[in-house]
């Protein structure tokens, strides 16, 4: 036996992975797919070089899945423990447990650098994302806010003189509470 193994796929030699790829999303048979490499490259390349890129596209978009599975769950987690969404700190741990897995996955050459370029922009734009979701909670609340001090203050001068502020200062603070936290 010998100690040599390909290091990259046929497909990879020849560049053309995307093309490959959208074929086989698109649901071609293996044989028409080596046909169509053929026609545009002029290299052959076998059924089980498809196969096998088939294959690992498969067992990397079930690896995609269990991560979401796994993010969904500990974000599923915090949001009953805290009783709230979590927020982008979460998002940015999440971020980081990624990276963490894609460079496992790198190192054991189980996924290409392009692949793994596009799994980090992606979960870069979802923590912008969420970064931007929390920046307009934040501006909604502080509108609620501001909305409810002036509400508040003209309550104020309508009834302070008539002795009912005091009670009516009570439910305002505990409404502001509840406006603040959500």
């Amino acid at each position: 036996m010998s100690d040599w193994h390909r290091t990259r796929s046929k497909i990879q030699e020849l560049g053309v992975e995307s093309l490959v790829d959208e074929l086989l999303a698109r649901g071609e048979t293996y044989e028409s797919i080596a046909e169509l490499v053929k026609q545009r490259t002029g290299a052959e390349i076998g059924k089980s070089s498809i196969a096998r890129r088939n294959d690992s596209i498969r067992r990397k978009l079930a690896v995609m899945e269990r991560t979401r599975e796994a993010a969904r769950a500990i974000c599923q987690a915090v949001t009953e423990s805290t009783g709230k969404e979590p927020d982008t700190k979460m998002s940015e741990a999440l971020l980081g447990i990624m990276q963490h897995t894609i460079i496992d996955k790198l190192s054991g050459e189980e996924l290409s650098t392009k692949d793994a370029v596009g799994l980090v922009l992606a979960g870069s734009q979802a923590v912008k994302s969420a970064s931007h979701l929390e920046k307009l909670k934040a501006t909604e609340r502080m509108r609620y806010q501001r909305a409810f001090d002036d509400v508040s203050s003209q309550l104020r001068s309508l009834l302070e003189k008539s002795g009912l502020w005091a009670g009516v200062e009570e439910v305002l603070a505990k409404a502001r509470l509840q406006i603040v936290t959500e």
